[in-house]
């Protein structure tokens, strides 16, 4: 949930310098979020687009896994399947549509329907207050909050008791972490072999001693994922296999081409500089939707009383992004929206 490496040392947030960014993609949202660059490219397989924007008061889409090509993205020839996507984070939402277009495979473009025209007001809404994943920290009062609001503003302006936001569950929710690194096992890509740009592969037994003593060339961060790859006991695979079609085709069947749930983005706002390590799981609110393969958009919604941004997920069945972009856009202007860290002159 970091961006910290030995090379440029650490990615800092721009509206409070002693917290998180976030990660992977944390130093294109912290200069988007100072302003530094209208628009920012990132990558998404467990997070790493909507977290950044989270934590950095931006919006974001993640576009459905396998309509954005990832050529050159951690040496991936675009060919291999992943529930990874290329995505774009801005201060306006308006943005991410026309963005999008541009990453999407020109044959498969058409499939996405980015154009169509969306009354909010004639969508189902669905949400989820908190998840019961008990490796996950409860969700916060303010993040609550503004998931309220949200609720709130929708309830308000539906024209129906059909529109008005319902709440939905299902027991995949209690284990979105188990799921995601279910998932990960198979991406095409080895991180033991990366850690070492291909010269052999990085072994736990091997660099955590060295870590203990000061003498490995990698982050700790890096060496609990090779805990994770090569010590702890991998995840039930027909369980796993089937609890995630169960989650995705009960989505699938609720939300249809006229739904959207709106979902937590993290149970905390921006934590501070390497209290994640305590709390490593916090950003399953986000990987659990990469797992699924399903779009999402992240809705900055104003900063709370320490002036760190709020926020939630809206999340569409596959091939609805511009369900996202619209819900993302409606709510994101009403309730508060992408906030500078500081004031910008004219």
């Amino acid at each position: 949930m970091e961006s910290r490496n030995y090379v440029f040392g650490q990615t800092c947030n721009p509206h409070h310098t002693g917290r998180t960014a976030g990660g992977s993609s944390g130093g294109e949202a912290a200069l988007c979020a100072a302003r530094a660059v209208p628009i920012s490219l990132c990558s998404d397989i467990g997070g790493s687009t909507r977290m950044p924007a989270f934590f950095c008061g931006l919006y974001a889409l993640n576009p459905t896994s396998g309509y954005t090509s990832l050529k050159g993205s951690a040496l991936r020839t675009g060919k291999e399947k992943s529930m990874a996507s290329i995505g774009f984070v801005s201060t306006h939402c308006s943005d991410l549509i026309p963005l999008t277009k541009v990453i999407v495979a020109a044959d498969k473009l058409h499939e996405l329907n980015l154009d169509r025209a969306v009354d909010v007001k004639k969508l189902r809404y669905f949400y989820v207050e908190t998840a019961q994943d008990l490796r996950v920290s409860p969700i916060s009062p303010e993040l609550r909050a503004a998931m309220n609001r949200a609720i709130t503003k929708l309830t308000e302006e539906a024209t129906s008791t059909e529109h008005v936001p319902t709440p939905y569950y299902h027991v995949g929710f209690n284990h979105m972490f188990v799921l995601w690194r279910y998932w990960m096992t198979h991406e095409a890509d080895d991180f033991a072999t990366l850690l070492t740009n291909g010269r052999g592969a990085a072994s736990v037994y091997t660099e955590l001693p060295k870590k203990l003593v000061g003498m490995s060339n990698y982050t700790l961060p890096a060496i609990m994922k090779l805990v994770d790859d090569q010590v702890l006991p991998p995840v039930n695979k027909e369980w796993a296999q089937k609890l995630t079609q169960e989650l995705k085709d009960d989505l699938i069947k609720t939300l249809g081409d006229d739904g959207v749930l709106l979902f937590p983005s993290s149970p905390l706002v921006a934590p501070y500089h390497y209290s994640p390590i305590v709390r490593p799981f916090n950003f399953a609110y986000w990987a659990v939707i990469n797992a699924l393969n399903f779009p999402a958009a992240q809705i900055p919604l104003g900063v709370n009383s320490d002036k760190l941004p709020l926020g939630i997920q809206v999340v569409a069945a596959p091939r609805q992004e511009a369900l996202c972009a619209a819900v993302a856009q409606h709510l994101g202007e009403a309730l508060g929206g992408s906030t500078p860290p500081c004031k910008i002159l004219d």
